[in-house]
């Protein structure tokens, strides 16, 4: 039997999710967006009629049930209502992270998806990778023994940070979501996933340290294109050449690392790559259809040309957060985004010996045991599609709509949420939260 799924926001996760859909035989049978481009682009890729084809998810959220499933890839203020109203519908969802805005929206959607007996499978992409599974699969064998301690870094480069949590949709946390949810919900879901108990006590601290109006050049103008400051931030150099983003990934000694440096050892190969001169990929692809003329024309007016100095943002762009676990494991999460590399690292002590890793460079997995063996594992981790997990969660989301249990589920996911609302209340209010 062939399952069929709807797709409600056809931007970047969205066609991702819809292409991996197409590759595994999952039929996108309806799709909404306002957007008349994006919605053509899905129409087109599983032959969608017109009929099928709604601006809006009130729209195609009326009515009844137009298929099994409904991925929700909306923006993070559409996440918890919409999800609602389809699992009300009969839908088995897949959901964007974060559930919700709020903890009592995440509770809601978690009882309603119990009470409809319909399963919420948020992308927690990150727990689909084989380097993230095999380190579950080594800390549940007892291997290290008790886990005692977590020591987790998620590194965002300042491109990356200024993109998205500057200029970007993410920018604002109060229209969005607070970063620790918006970006660091995968960070918290795998340290809760490590864990395997109820958090208790959650301390936080952080702030914006670079991206104020304080540290504006002097000579720097309101928008890019009309600066002419020597600036990392320049949005033609960002989004036309994409020079910050493969200086970033020059860095790493994986194969995209060689990719990037070969692109910036000679330029004149980007002519030879399609998408590339001009840059069409993430992140140009977030608000422009590609064109060096429709780029160009957004960034004279859009938020991607502003200067990163301007103070629209209220983005944190370093945090460190503290978490006590009910089974006495304690966690240290610190994110921060002027990282010269993208990457997370992870150290795990338990009773036995520690664990190492680190996304970074290809990924790294190590086990070192107190009695002197080390034990080193094959398991490697591409910065492209969160390696692998974006294309397996679509997988697991087809397993699900053919009745089988899903890794995660609403009341699992549930857990992360309550340490990053919690870690934003700690750094706002200066003390320590229970949960």
């Amino acid at each position: 039997m062939k399952h069929t799924a709807v797709l409600i926001g056809a931007g970047n996760r969205g066609q991702i999710y819809a292409k991996y859909a197409k590759k595994h035989d999952l039929k996108i049978t309806a799709v909404a967006d306002p957007d008349p481009l994006k919605r053509q682009r899905i129409a087109a890729l599983h032959e969608i009629p017109p009929s099928q084809q709604f601006s809006s998810m009130e729209h195609l959220l009326q009515g009844k049930r137009l298929a099994d499933g409904a991925i929700l890839a909306t923006m993070d203020s559409m996440h918890a209502t919409p999800a609602m109203k389809a699992l009300k519908l009969g839908y088995h969802v897949m959901l964007e992270k974060p559930m919700g805005l709020t903890i009592r929206q995440c509770e809601e959607v978690a009882a309603i998806s119990q009470r409809q007996k319909k399963s919420v499978l948020l992308c927690h992409v990150l727990r689909y990778t084989s380097l993230f599974a095999r380190i579950k699969d080594i800390l549940s064998s007892g291997t290290i023994g008790s886990i005692a301690s977590i020591l987790h870094t998620e590194n965002i480069t300042p491109f990356h940070m200024a993109h998205s949590y500057v200029r970007g949709n993410w920018r604002n946390s109060k229209t969005s979501s607070p970063l620790i949810l918006a970006k660091c919900s995968h960070d918290l879901d795998l340290i809760s996933w490590f864990a395997d108990s109820r958090a208790i006590r959650v301390s936080s601290a952080g702030g914006i340290s670079h991206f104020r109006p304080e540290n504006k050049p002097v000579d720097a103008a309101a928008r890019c294109l009309d600066c002419r400051s020597v600036c990392p931030h320049n949005a033609y150099d960002l989004y036309v050449r994409a020079t910050p983003m493969l200086q970033s990934f020059a860095l790493n000694r994986s194969a995209a690392g060689k990719g990037a440096r070969l692109l910036l050892l000679f330029p004149f190969l980007k002519r030879l790559i399609p998408g590339t001169d001009p840059w069409t990929h993430w992140p140009t692809s977030t608000f422009s259809d590609g064109s060096k003329d429709q780029t160009i024309a957004a960034l004279k007016d859009g938020p991607f040309g502003q200067c990163v100095y301007a103070g629209l943002n209220d983005q944190v762009d370093h945090q460190e957060t503290w978490i006590e676990f009910e089974n006495g494991t304690t966690a240290s999460f610190r994110f921060h985004g002027l990282a010269p590399q993208e990457g997370r690292t992870l150290r795990v002590d338990g009773s036995l010996g520690c664990l190492h890793a680190t996304t970074m460079n290809g990924g790294s997995l190590k086990v070192i045991l107190h009695r002197g063996k080390t034990i080193h594992f094959k398991e490697r981790f591409s910065m492209f599609g969160h390696s692998e997990g974006d294309e397996k969660i679509v997988l697991e989301f087809k397993s699900v709509l053919e009745g089988h249990p899903g890794r995660s589920d609403a009341r699992s996911s549930l857990e992360s949420h309550r340490i990053a609302f919690a870690a934003n209340e700690s750094r706002l209010s200066g003390r320590v939260v229970k949960i």
